[in-house]
């Protein structure tokens, strides 16, 4: 009806989805959207869009290839593509029944699994002193100069203790990864966590070796005549460390 009227010179009625648009018929016989941007430096096509039908296998089509030519767009993506040249009647229902039907963004929205969480340990829970249970880590390398004046770098690294319970953070300053070097910045805590390196590793394994050599009665009564010889009194510490879930009883070292 619309194309009959326009054909013949004549305005389309006014109750028509056309009225609006003030169409017209360009010389290849194509219906595009009039306007007020004859003289804009825009393109032909973005001007005057081509008018579309919203129930039309040619509509979906063109949908279609625009939303699989820019990657499976989204909505609002492919809806602002297609004004560029296109303007559909009722675009937004229109371009939402053919993302709907793309079975490869069906797919992708699908809801993701929530992995649900499990219980916070213990040590995250309860009230403790600052940095009595403690989460370890290393960070780094560093490039640091030894002197102020000198032009070589050296690369160091920096232990991270993290305190479970009011989240504080200390650092130390080493320059190797190594078993002795972390044991040389431990402060005596009462729980240690961390990961499942090497040098975490190795430092428990040294001080169970540590914590047995103190448990044996022989060592334990040299220990305590010394002490009884030079009027010390030497108090015992037992921490644990936790390393990736299993926790351990290690020996701290003596304090005065």
């Amino acid at each position: 009806m619309e194309l009959t009227s326009l054909s013949r010179q004549q305005n389309v009625r006014t109750n028509s989805q056309l009225a609006g648009l003030n169409p017209f018929i360009d010389e290849k016989g194509i219906l595009r959207v009039g306007g007020r941007l004859k003289h804009s430096e825009m393109a032909y096509d973005m001007k005057h869009p081509i008018i579309l039908p919203k129930n039309h296998s040619f509509t979906t089509i063109i949908i279609n290839q625009v939303h699989l030519l820019n990657l499976h767009s989204s909505l609002s993506v492919t809806m602002t593509l297609l004004r560029q040249r296109y303007w559909i009647i009722h675009d937004w229902s229109s371009v939402k029944r053919v993302i709907h039907n793309c079975i490869k963004c069906y797919r992708f929205r699908k809801a993701a699994c929530h992995q649900l969480m499990s219980n916070l340990p213990t040590s995250r829970i309860t009230r403790a002193t600052a940095f009595e249970k403690v989460g370890a880590d290393f960070a780094g390398p560093f490039n640091i100069k030894s002197k102020l004046r000198c032009r070589t770098f050296t690369k160091s690294y920096l232990t991270l203790f993290i305190c479970l319970t009011t989240k504080a953070v200390h650092l130390e300053k080493v320059d190797e990864l190594s078993t002795e070097d972390f044991i040389a910045t431990l402060r005596l805590p009462a729980i240690i966590s961390s990961d499942n390196g090497t040098n975490f590793t190795g430092t428990k394994n040294k001080l169970c070796e540590l914590y047995k050599l103190i448990q044996q009665l022989d060592h334990q009564n040299s220990v305590t005549l010394f002490c009884q010889s030079k009027e010390i009194h030497s108090t015992c510490f037992a921490s644990s460390w936790r390393v990736v879930g299993i926790e351990y009883k290690v020996y701290q070292g003596y304090s005065e």
